[in-house]
């Protein structure tokens, strides 16, 4: 097993693959990265590259196949499915294709992605305002 340390994610020999039998086809190869708290990244590639399969393998969205995926503390190959729910109430992300809901408003699509976290009705709704100030949308 591999020492965490610090790291936010550490990923050790991570293969991933889809389809089965004749049509199985590998899309990550043996993947090494260690990330710290702070770090920025650029994830960078040609499209079917497996920029989308690596993080959503570290975003717990894909089960890990092959190899050992550690994030905030937790084991992924470890992790119950109560377990994956918590850790995906910890891990932010911004999708390149937007995923906005046209029927709500965009207050309404702020507070949609807040019930997520352990927030009051009024925290939710004073941080979505704050969210939407904050990018111009207020």
């Amino acid at each position: 097993m591999i020492d965490t340390g610090d790291a936010t994610v550490q990923i050790e020999q991570l293969n991933h693959f889809f389809g089965d039998g004749e049509n199985r086809k590998q899309v990550l190869f043996d993947i090494n990265l260690e990330l710290m708290p702070g770090q920025i990244v650029l994830l960078t590639g040609p499209s079917g590259s497996g920029k989308t399969t690596l993080l959503t393998l570290v975003g717990t969205l894909r089960q890990v196949q092959e190899g050992k995926l550690f994030a905030l503390g937790r084991e992924y190959q470890a992790l119950s499915q109560a377990d994956i729910v918590k850790a995906r109430r910890e891990i932010g992300f911004v999708f390149q294709a937007h995923n906005l809901f046209e029927s709500l408003t965009a207050l309404r699509n702020v507070l949609l992605a807040l019930e997520l976290g352990a927030y009051t009705k009024k925290q939710r709704r004073d941080l979505a305002k704050d969210i939407l100030q904050r990018v111009g949308l207020g």
